[in-house]
């Protein structure tokens, strides 16, 4: 039944939910409704109803005990441009939810950026939901982020995620690239450890808190933050980047990361 339920919800608008097993179900939204390029949805209220899909999605899931992660291809929030990635109207409905739900939300995955970033949803001043996004297997270059980087191509990347199976916590995550210039050069793949998460910024965690945490080091320490520039172009030539960001490009940077309202984000820079 659950699957049928599944294929019904897609056929509408290319959404679904399934339970993987017990106490965790998988909420995959569709948010290329939402996209800025889509202008068939431009005028629209709620895109193929899924906004109260998703909300009554995650309250059946906490009234059941469950906790969720959701996915999805285009992450809400703002880019290092200053730009809502989803039409400003939808961004925040979706903010909203997420706000709404955070109790249920154990993480969010994302990509489209073909970065190596993450996102956090602070309520009341405290750090509540994040989202961890992906960098690509394709080595394609978004025109968006970085802003400031000469940038190179990106290597292809891969990421493999441990989570708790009891709570569903996230505890690490291990992320393995493709050098190209090696691999074209030698004509063969040979995928190489970037980073393990835990390793790379000392944390105990992949959570609200510790990547908050993270973030807070970014400004303390400009070899954490240079780090996180070299992952977030998945290791493609990163001694280049190290005088590439100034002061400026280091606050887009931050901010992007912990403001996903565009007035927020506009008074954070």
């Amino acid at each position: 039944m659950a699957i049928y339920f599944s294929m019904l919800n897609f056929d509408i608008g290319g959404y679904y939910t399934i339970s993987i097993r017990e106490g965790l179900v998988i909420v995959v939204l569709n948010t290329n409704l939402y996209y800025t390029n889509n202008q068939v949805t431009a005028d629209m209220t709620d895109p193929a109803g899924q906004f109260q899909w998703f909300d009554q999605v995650l309250e059946q899931a906490a009234e059941n005990g469950n906790k969720a992660y959701v996915i999805a291809h285009i992450p809400p929030g703002m880019s290092e441009e200053g730009h809502s990635i989803l039409r400003r109207q939808f961004n925040q409905r979706l903010n909203d939810l997420i706000i709404k739900h955070k109790k249920t939300i154990a993480a969010m995955f994302y990509g489209h950026q073909h970065t190596d970033t993450f996102k956090l949803w602070y309520d009341q001043g405290e750090p509540v939901v994040f989202a961890l996004i992906a960098p690509s297997v394709t080595p394609w270059s978004s025109h968006i982020p970085p802003v400031y980087l000469n940038q190179p191509v990106h290597n292809p990347t891969i990421r493999l995620l441990q989570y708790d199976r009891q709570s569903f916590q996230v505890k690490d995550y291990w992320h393995h690239y493709l050098e190209l210039s090696d691999a074209n050069k030698k004509g063969e793949a040979q995928w190489k450890k970037g980073y393990k998460f835990s390793e790379a910024y000392g944390t105990e965690e992949v959570s609200s808190i510790s990547l908050a945490h993270v973030v807070s080091n970014f400004d303390k320490r400009t070899d954490v933050f240079m780090k996180y520039l070299r992952y977030n172009i998945n290791s493609a030539k990163g001694e280049t980047i190290k005088t590439s960001c100034d002061a400026k490009c280091k606050r887009r940077y931050i901010c992007s990361i912990k403001e996903v309202d565009a007035e927020r984000l506009k008074k954070c820079i």
